[in-house]
Formats: structure tokens, sequence, C-alpha cells
């Protein structure tokens, strides 16, 4: 495929932390007038109608749920790190309509759902409505960088002049990135007739050899309707597993319900669909099955915000959007199976249940953005629209049940908590994006090991104008948060404080004050690996690739990253480099490398690989050169001895030597020292080598000097 990607040295708009703007290029849309597809436009209406009173409905309570509030949420914390732009930003874009942060917190990737451009330039306007999604990656100076503006391959029908909201939903795991385009239109069925309305499409991006994003692949329903299935309204990746929701989909005897469709990823790097998802029991209720989805290595969670029953049965129709999740199970053959009907304990109409979903782990959330309590109680509907979430974990027998409701600090009518989130580990991010009279918030909520759930941080944007909707997506990788205001809107070339580009949108970054820890993670097949930043702040690992720890420590402080539980499903034993602990040196750490083995073996590791030690007077001794070899296999480790070979052995001594004669047990490490003294002049080579009982034994190092007398010495000062 040819992806209509543009090139890395694109526009970067960023608000760093001291509060400087940096425009980098000036290419900026025109004036839109957007135009929405029927359907889209219908459901619309029905999200943004609520901005009225609450409802009158009266509910009961059922279940055993908490209810979990909490005291005003910490100041401290997060820190807003940078504020970003489209590098063509144009009024009414809709920058940050969705957005997704990578596992490590290194590559973001935004959509702008009505940008303009046909794909030709960035620049060009003659498309309403088409659509682009950009990348931002963030380099070794901390700075989020724009290296790719998005578009799709696909072409326009003949006479086009409105677009297909290329970028309404996007995901991202690792290097991969996707991006839906729900409302693409199709060719006619019949010659001459009317195109295929909405069918929808998903793309495939990741970068090549040199760095540049391109489209690798584009997936289509197997199994498109005539009658628009919007394949592409919900999207999820997680590593080899991709799930892409066809939110108006009509399956026989189920209706326009909506389903989801499952892919792996082959070998040779294709992805293949391997089953559809379907909601059971369900009577035809265009409940938008698919609109949001989460996933965590074979499990899945799928919303249905206008699925319409109350609670007591999943064909009853009495509450019209109260909403409903339904958490499927991939089992051994590829194929995903229904295990759990989620509700609401309040479930009433208009909640909107399932609007945005989380999975983790064994704990799954679900935002109810129109739910109407005030957190006294959950059978309370005093303030309208304030917005909920629940918590559900599965019991002894495995059936999912409720176990908490989460409530905003300050529950406040119209504040929409539970628009959007993302759950991963004990953090949870959650969007309320129009509390505050439409400025919107985003609240960082923490698991603790006794499962309380607690709101520890209200984030708001620096820019706060009433209508930005600060908080409309949300996503967290690598300890960084990223919140959207999809309708601020600056002018880029104007400053933070202009608005004359009305909602062309701006995403925000959010970090915590320090250096980060992380490396790269190789060979790992299992799921749920997690690792520990000393001994606390924990990491669930499930792809190949770059990690980064969510902790931040401070300059010079000591730090150590260990195994806290290794890899299932395949089991694996995995284990941490010999650099694995250190001192913070007013730098991120991001070099600590982790290892897995499919079996119990033991393998040595001798670092670094070679040491070089200069120019040296003969009979003179150079500096000490240290050496570290470690264990980083899965079983013990006989070290026998060290030893100093080569033609000019005789001119390295072994200072120190910890290792010879020892075991050492996985993970453990042992000292080695070199110095090197000529006794004539020239290139001496040597090396170092250590035999353990590592299969690969000897870990050998290069040793290199060049021995000089006096006079070449005094020479070469003068050069």
């Amino acid at each position: 495929m040819i992806m209509q990607a543009f090139s890395k040295t694109r526009l970067l708009l960023i608000l760093t932390v001291f509060g400087c703007w940096i425009v980098c290029s000036s290419a900026l849309a025109e004036t839109t007038q957007p135009l929405t597809a029927e359907q889209w436009a219908k459901i619309q209406g029905q999200l943004e109608a609520k901005q009225s009173a609450g409802k009158q409905n009266a509910g009961s309570f059922s279940g055993t749920a908490s209810v979990t509030t909490s005291g005003s949420p910490r100041n401290d914390g997060y820190n807003e790190q940078a504020f970003l732009k489209a590098s063509n930003a144009g009024v009414d874009d809709q920058f940050g309509v969705r957005l997704a942060i990578n596992e490590a917190g290194t590559i973001l990737v935004v959509g702008a759902r009505y940008e303009e451009s046909d794909g030709s330039s960035p620049s060009n306007n003659s498309i309403d409505d088409a659509g682009a999604a950009y990348i931002f990656e963030r380099n070794r100076n901390g700075n989020w960088i724009e290296t790719a503006y998005l578009k799709p391959s696909l072409p326009y029908l003949a006479g086009t002049v409105v677009g297909h909201q290329f970028g309404l939903r996007v995901a991202i795991s690792g290097q991969t990135v996707v991006v839906g385009e729900q409302f693409r239109y199709d060719e006619p069925l019949t010659p001459g007739g009317p195109p295929v309305f909405n069918v929808g499409a998903v793309y495939v991006f990741e970068p090549d050899r040199n760095g540049n994003w391109v489209e690798t692949e584009v997936l289509q329903s197997s199994n498109p309707n005539p009658e628009q299935d919007q394949f592409g309204g919900g999207l999820a990746i997680s590593g080899d597993r991709l799930l892409i929701g066809a939110t108006r989909e009509d399956q026989p005897g189920i209706g326009i319900n909506g389903a989801v469709r499952a892919y792996s990823r082959s070998p040779n790097g294709r992805w293949d669909e391997e089953d559809v998802l379907l909601p059971l029991n369900a009577p035809p209720s265009n409940m938008l099955f698919g609109w949001s989805i989460a996933l965590d290595d074979d499990l899945a969670i799928i919303g249905a915000p206008f699925e319409n029953s109350d609670g007591s049965a999943p064909d009853d129709e009495s509450a019209p959007a109260a909403g409903a999740a339904y958490i499927f199970e991939r089992d051994a053959t590829g194929q995903w199976h229904e295990v759990a009907y989620l509700k609401a304990s309040n479930a009433e109409s208009d909640d909107f249940f399932g609007f945005a979903v989380g999975l983790s782990g064994p704990f799954a959330v679900v935002g109810a953005y129109g739910e109407d309590g005030d957190g006294s109680d959950p059978s309370d509907n005093s303030v309208g629209e304030a917005g909920a979430i629940y918590v559900f974990e599965p019991d002894g027998s495995g059936s999912w049940v409720q176990t908490h409701y989460l409530k905003a600090p300050n529950p406040s009518a119209i504040s929409s908590l539970g628009w959007s989130l993302d759950l991963k580990g004990r953090s949870l991010v959650i969007g309320a994006n129009r509390e505050d009279t439409l400025r919107g918030s985003t609240y960082l909520v923490r698991r603790d090991n006794q499962d309380h759930w607690t709101f520890e941080q209200r984030l708001t944007a620096s820019i706060r104008d009433i209508d930005d909707r600060f908080g409309h997506d949300v996503s967290q990788g690598g300890g960084r948060i990223v919140s959207s205001a999809w309708w601020e809107s600056s002018n880029p070339m104007l400053g933070p404080d202009d608005n004359s580009f009305s909602r062309a949108g701006a995403v925000y970054l959010y970090d915590r004050d320090g250096f980060a820890v992380g490396g790269n993670v190789k060979d790992l097949v299992g799921h749920d690996l997690i690792v520990q930043l000393n001994g606390a702040d924990e990491l669930a690992i499930d792809i190949n690739g770059e990690y980064t720890l969510p902790g931040r420590l401070a300059d010079g402080a000591s730090y150590n990253v260990s195994i806290a539980q290794q890899p299932i499903n395949p089991a694996q034993f995995c284990s941490v480099g010999i650099n694995g602990s250190g001192t913070i040196n007013n730098a991120d750490v991001s070099n600590i490398s982790i290892v897995c083995t499919d079996t119990v073996n033991s393998e040595g590791l001798l670092e670094p690989s070679g040491i070089g030690f200069g120019s040296v007077l003969i009979d003179q001794t150079s500096a000490i050169e240290p050496l570290v070899f470690g264990n980083v296999g899965s079983a013990d480790l006989i070290v026998d001895n060290v030893t100093l070979t080569g033609p000019a052995a005789d001119q390295y001594n072994l200072i120190l030597d910890q290792c010879s004669k020892t075991l050492l047990t996985p993970g453990q490490n042992c000292d080695i020292s070199v110095r090197f003294q000529p006794n004539s002049t020239g290139l001496k080579l040597a090396r170092l080598e250590v035999s353990s009982d590592d299969p690969d034994s000897p870990a050998i190092v290069s040793l290199n000097g060049i021995g000089v007398d006096e006079d070449t010495l005094f020479a070469d000062s003068f050069e």
C-alpha cells in the first residue's frame, strides 16, 4: 500500500514547562464547514442533547458495590509538560477527537476527524471532513516532535467533496498504529447504483528502517453490510491482537447491534481475521456494540452504550441507552467467547454505561457519563449527568461482579465523568470533559494493595476556556498521561491565549518531575510479565520493545529494576540485564535490557564488550577499567576462571577477580578489573575471557592499547 505520510521535519508546536511556544512550520488550514454522515449526526445529537438539567428518573440500588468518594485530590504529582497542536491546525479540525500513547510513553497518535486535506499536501483543503492523524515522538531531550502526518491510501470516489473522518478512532501498541475511517464510502454494488455508505476501513502504520511511518496494511470487513457497517468505529490493539468494532453491522437474527472483528498478526506481519464477536441474547436495538473496546492479553471488554436493558435480563428494553458492557475471552484456537454481561448496579435510561471501558489484569472499569448520582448513594439522582465509573472483578467462582462505584470528589451536574478513561495496572485516568462549564477536567485514580480506589489528582489544562472540553479523550503509558481538549480554539501562530481557530483542538501531556527508568524487552512470548522499580512502581508488560517504568527519580537517586512476576501463557523466565541497578546521573535511564527464555538455563553476560586504553608510556600503567559479569539466565551459573589471552596478554594485568570459582544465582553479578602496562611500543591486542557452564562460554572482552615512548608522546602533543 502507498501511505500518504509526510516527513519528520514537519511542524512541532509545543508548550514546554517553561511556557515557551515553539513554531517550526506554519502550514495552516482555512476555515471549514463540517458536514457529518447522517447516522453520526443522529448519534451525536443524542449525545449532546443532554446539556439541560439532569434526569428525574428514580432508581433502586442492588448488589454489594461500595460507593467510593474522597476528599480534595492532591495538587502535587503530575505536571503539564507539553501542549501539542497539529502542524496544519485549522478551524474545526477537532484535533484530539481521539488519541493514544504507547506502552512505553514515547509515541503518541492523535486523530483530527475534520481536517480537510485530500492527502496531496497538508495545506490542501479540498475535502471537507477528510480527517487526518498525527504521530508525535519523544526525543532524547524530552521534547515531543511531530514526526508523521497520516492520510489514508484508499482513493475517494469520483466527485467526492465530503470525506470520511479518518482519525475518528486511533490506537497504538508498541510501534504499530491503527487508524479508523468508519464513514468511508465504497464503490456501488451494481453499475450506476449508489455508493455503499459508511462501510468503513482501518489502516495500519509502522515505521520503516529509516524511522519513517508507512502504511503497511488496509483492513476492511470480510462481510460488509451495504447499509453501513461503520467498520472502524471502535479500535483496540495489544501486541499481535487487534479488535475492530463495526458498530452498525447487521447480523441475521440479531439486527443492527454491531459486531467486533478479531485479528491476529501472522509471522509475516499481516493481520488475519480469526473471529467475529457478537453480544449474546440481545434484541435488535442499535446498541452500538463495539463503540468502546479495551484489550488485555486474551481478555477483552466491549461497550454498547445504547443497550436498553434495565439489568433484569439481556433482552429487556425498558431502559433506553442505559448501556452495557461485555467481557470476552479468547481460547487457544483463536475463538472468542462471551463470559460476562455487565450492567451498572443502578442502571437507568440515558446513563450511557459502556461509553468508555478499560481492562487491566483482573479489573474491568466502565464509564457511564450520563449517570446522575451525587455520590451519597447509588440510588440518588440529584446531580444530572455527573457521571460515574464502575469497577468489576471476577469472584471466587469466576463470575464478574461489580465491586466499586466511583464518583468525583465533588460531583457536579453535566460533568460527564467517564466520557473517557484508560486503565493501566493500578492507575486509572478518567476524563470529565464537560466539568466546570464545559472546560473539562481529567482525574487520576489509584488502586492500592487493599483494593481501595482513591482519587489522587485532578488535572486541568493551562489554557482553560469555556467549551474546550479537556478530557474528551485520555490515554496513559510509561507513567505519562495525555488528555485532549478537542474544542480548544487557539491559532498556533498567535499563541495559547488566542481563540480565533474555533474547535481546532489541542492535546496536553503530563508527567511527574524526575527522571524515568526503562529499556527494552526481548524474546517475550508469554503474558503478564510484571517489572518493578525499587520494589514499588509496577509495570505489566505483554509485548517486546521499549518499556518505561511509571516511577520518576531525582538526580543522584538509586534505582533497581527487578522482576516481580514471571510471564505466563506460556511460562517463561525473564531476567534483568546487569545494568539493572545504578544511580541517576541527571538523565533518563533507557538501556536496561530484559531478556526472556522459554527454558531454564544458565547464561553469562560480560560487559562492556570491549575496552580501549589509549596511549600509555612504556613500563607505565593505565587507569584501571572495571567489568561486570552477570548471570542473566534462569538457572545457577558456575564460573570457572577469568583469564587474559591473546598476543599481548602479558602486557595487561588482572587487578580484581571476584568471579573465578564462584556460583552466581540468576540476576547475580561479580566484578572484574584490568589495566594496561606496555613493555614496548605499538598496538597491543589481548582478550579477557570468563569461562563458565554457560553453553556459549567463554564470554570475551577485547582489549587494546598503544605503547609509546617519551619521544613519541612528546611529538604527538604538538600535532
